[in-house]
């Protein structure tokens, strides 16, 4: 009786949380797509590479929500001056 082998798959890890991801690929355990900014560092360090020349612009944005009120509390506007100063640092070295 002639039979087909079926081909090995390659053992494939999942993550549901971006750190948990990279942490991963900083162990060693394989590699991941992800946006530039969260791995500056560990480029630039050499813990990390880049294999492939080409990049990909997601496109995509992140968005700040909160509720409608005429003043906002002070947490809410510290964290969004802090976030938003942080991606605009980004395009700045960018």
């Amino acid at each position: 009786m002639n039979s087909v082998q079926a081909p090995a798959l390659a053992r494939r890890i999942t993550f549901t949380s971006t750190d948990l991801a990279f942490s991963a690929a900083l162990d060693g355990l394989g590699i991941v797509l992800g946006r530039r900014g969260f791995v500056e560092n560990d480029l630039r360090k050499g813990n990390l590479i880049q294999p492939f020349e080409q990049t990909a612009d997601a496109g995509d944005g992140f968005y700040l929500i909160y509720p409608d009120r005429h003043r906002l509390p002070a947490r809410v506007h510290n964290f969004r001056r802090w976030i938003v100063g942080q991606f605009a640092a980004e395009q700045a070295s960018a």
